[in-house]
């Protein structure tokens, strides 16, 4: 912030010191160093002027060039097109993937129809794998699943075989 009123400062100073200047000019001396800064001021102009006219003439140049090689490039590829003549690689190739399309929806339907026999063929194997029993015939079968009398069970056959190591150890 220092530097920026310093410079301010300074430019203040000469600015004032040249209009002090100017002032102490006389007549013909101020005319002529007005008129100096005039013809300064109007080459400037004439210059920039200049250069406009210099950097458009530049871009239609380039224009012109860049048309010129479109042109020469577009008989380039046109004269080779005509040279290199492949008949109809465009309809080949669609053909060839509509053929493919073709065979991807004919095994997908295949699948499909695969999968679904083979979900009712499921359910029909589930139905005859499936045991079914009504109360009467489990109570049935239940005086089978008890012991005879005769039969030692489970509980006793845990006694008495301690018993009967023990014995054998005697």
């Amino acid at each position: 912030m220092k530097k920026k009123l310093a410079g301010s400062l300074f430019i203040a100073a000469v600015g004032a010191g040249l209009y002090a200047a100017y002032q102490k000019l006389d007549a013909q001396k101020k005319q002529q160093l007005q008129q100096d800064a005039m013809d300064k001021a109007a080459e400037l102009k004439d210059r920039a002027v200049d250069y406009a006219f210099y950097a458009s003439d530049a871009v239609e140049d380039l224009k012109e060039v860049v048309k010129d090689q479109m042109d020469q490039t577009k008989s380039q590829i046109k004269d080779w097109q005509a040279q290199n003549t492949t008949p109809n690689v465009g309809e080949e190739v669609s053909s060839e993937i509509n053929e493919k399309a073709t065979q991807f929806h004919e095994a997908q339907e295949r699948l499909r129809s695969e999968i679904a026999g083979g979900v009712d063929d499921l359910k029909d194997e589930e139905a005859q794998d499936d045991i079914v029993m009504t109360a009467d015939e489990a109570l049935k079968n239940q005086h089978k699943d008890l012991p005879k009398e005769s039969e030692v069970t489970p509980k006793e056959a845990k006694t008495e075989e301690p018993k009967t190591k023990e014995a054998k150890k005697d």
